[in-house]
């Protein structure tokens, strides 16, 4: 994966908004604003207005970037949120013991400035930074990692599945208040890749927000027990999250900085594009394909793309024929039109995949498995032993999904071409997710992208392919193969990485020769940034957000 971004720029169009619309506030009244609702008074309407017209052009000591998202924050909580839009506010809110970093990506130390590990991969010693403050003065230590660990697998909620295997609460002693050390269950391979997850809350204050033994999930829904380079200053999950800059954040801060950041939510990408396009809205990667080409005509906008670790894929149903015959499915794999898929349904967003594994992941290696060949379609599809006229097959998607619509659509004219008929049916999110619980319930085909938590290939083989988790949505092509299950269990308890990567390539293989997915593309991440944000770093491991940190506003 290339380091360099790709930027496109083309020529200006006139804007749909008319830029008198944008109203500009000082930064005394921008506190005044953010005051009043702190206190609960009633917000007016004329209070009510898009949070970025809180930016005073005129003041340079204030600068505030709006993200414009489409969804509403559920909970800010970390041991509860684990979506594309809650890490937004997790990576910024709150530190952890490592960052990802770079292209591709590099596990980096942040609040531990050095670690420990025994040869077997079983005992690790973090030493933190010294004088790390929370948002509330108060200063973080090992008890906190340690509580914060008890916190997250005590809940038992979406993030914790990347530790409940190995950590055992029971065997994490605080040395001192600036050592923790913990004893794993078992060996895992990739466990430093997990603990960029692994947000640190302040332990004396959520304890001082429990109620009834909930671990503080009540409270930490809307508020803030962070220690990151920003805290919350007002929380509105259908409106907006307004975030200012913490003064005494352990890294520091340059001179030029942001004085805050502003997650504002508009349901409809139309909206967010007039609002780009008009500078009420400085940035957002929540647009269609159209509005991407649409805003970077404007000479004030940059539409950057960056190719992820996220691969999309036709997953296909190994246990129900025909598609459990290999024959078949590498006749599916030769028939499928990928051209059309990636130029066509994604307007050339998206880079082929060429092995089950995205460019980037350690290991990854280029099998260039499958090109559309109709002639080696026909082949396979006559050594299957299925007589194409007989078939009808069933493609599945999340209806309202156009996108995944579009796939299905593909890959129905793909094998037409082969005499093969196949019904694309949308289901609700709740009965599609339902139906892949099992191979009788789930269809031949179904629509898959996967987000790549943590740069280990791990993160593709165990979920998607050990037989293990049959039942798990993202595990629906019901793959069994005894060689790929050892080589995955194996993979996952070596702490030597090489020996890890050699068994990576193996069962890349292994998958491809058995053809258990078609592997379309791996997805590009577009961001619109206004041209006077400066400091945007794309990170393509965990999922799609950004660290405001390292931004700058020019006035």
């Amino acid at each position: 994966m290339s380091e360099e971004k790709r930027v496109i720029r083309y020529q200006p169009e006139h804007s749909t908004v008319d830029p008198s619309d944008l109203r500009m506030l000082s930064r005394r009244d921008f506190l005044k604003y953010t005051g009043m609702l702190g206190a609960g008074v009633a917000a007016s309407s004329s209070l009510l207005m898009p949070a970025s017209s809180l930016l005073a052009q005129d003041d340079m000591a204030d600068a505030v970037v709006v993200y414009g998202a489409t969804h509403e924050m559920e909970s800010i909580d970390p041991a509860v949120g684990y979506t594309l839009w809650s890490r937004y506010v997790d990576d910024n809110v709150y530190d952890a013991l490592f960052r990802f970093e770079g292209v591709p990506p590099q596990v980096v130390n942040h609040l531990a400035k050095g670690y420990d590990v025994s040869d077997d991969g079983l005992e690790w010693t973090f030493h933190l930074e010294e004088n790390v403050k929370f948002h509330d003065g108060s200063t973080l230590t090992a008890s906190d990692v340690k509580y914060t660990f008890e916190r997250m697998l005590a809940m038992g909620d979406s993030p914790s599945f990347l530790w409940a295997d190995t950590v055992d609460p029971e065997q994490i002693e605080v040395v001192d208040d600036v050592t923790v050390k913990l004893t794993l269950k078992k060996q895992f391979g990739p466990f430093l890749f997990t603990l960029p997850w692994l947000y640190i809350v302040n332990e004396d204050l959520v304890r001082a927000n429990e109620v009834d033994g909930d671990w503080g999930r009540a409270w930490m829904r809307d508020n803030d027990a962070g220690s990151g380079p920003f805290y919350i200053e007002e929380f509105d999950p259908a409106v907006r999250i307004v975030h200012r800059w913490f003064e005494d954040y352990f890294k520091g801060w340059p001179a030029e900085h942001l004085t805050g950041w502003v997650y504002e939510i508009h349901r409809e990408p139309a909206t967010l594009r007039q609002l780009l396009e008009n500078g009420q809205v400085h940035m957002t990667d929540r647009l269609t394909q159209i509005d991407y080409e649409l805003v970077a005509a404007s000479p004030n906008i940059d539409v950057i793309e960056q190719v992820t670790l996220s691969p999309g894929m036709v997953k296909m149903n190994n246990q129900k024929e025909p598609t459990s015959n290999v024959h078949f499915r590498r006749a599916m794999s030769y028939a499928f039109d990928y051209e059309a898929a990636i130029q066509g349904v994604l307007n050339g967003n998206g880079t082929r995949l060429t092995s089950p594994v995205p460019k980037g992941f350690p290991g990854q290696i280029d099998i260039s498995p499958y090109d559309t060949n109709l002639d080696l379609a026909r082949e396979n599809l006559e050594m299957s032993g299925y007589d194409p006229a007989s078939l009808e097959l069933v493609f599945n998607y999340v209806g309202g999904a156009p996108i995944q619509q579009d796939f299905g659509l593909v890959l129905q004219n793909s094998l037409q071409h082969l005499g093969i008929s196949v019904n694309v049916e949308g289901l609700t999110a709740g009965e599609y997710i339902g139906r892949l619980n099992a191979p009788d319930t789930a269809a031949h085909f179904n629509w898959i992208w996967a987000a790549s938590d943590y740069p280990d290939a791990e993160i593709i083989f165990y979920p998607q392919y050990h037989s293990s988790n049959w039942g798990a949505w993202y595990s629906c092509t019901f793959y069994k193969n005894e060689r790929a299950d050892e080589l995955i269990d194996l993979a996952r308890v070596t702490v030597d990485v090489d020996a890890r990567i050699e068994m990576y390539k193996e069962l890349q293989q292994i998958l491809v020769d058995d053809a258990a997915d078609i592997w379309v593309y791996a997805r590009h991440f577009l961001m619109a940034i206004n041209s006077n944000v400066q400091g945007f770093n794309y990170q393509p491991a965990g999922m799609d957000s950004s660290y405001f940190y390292p931004m700058v506003l020019l006035q």
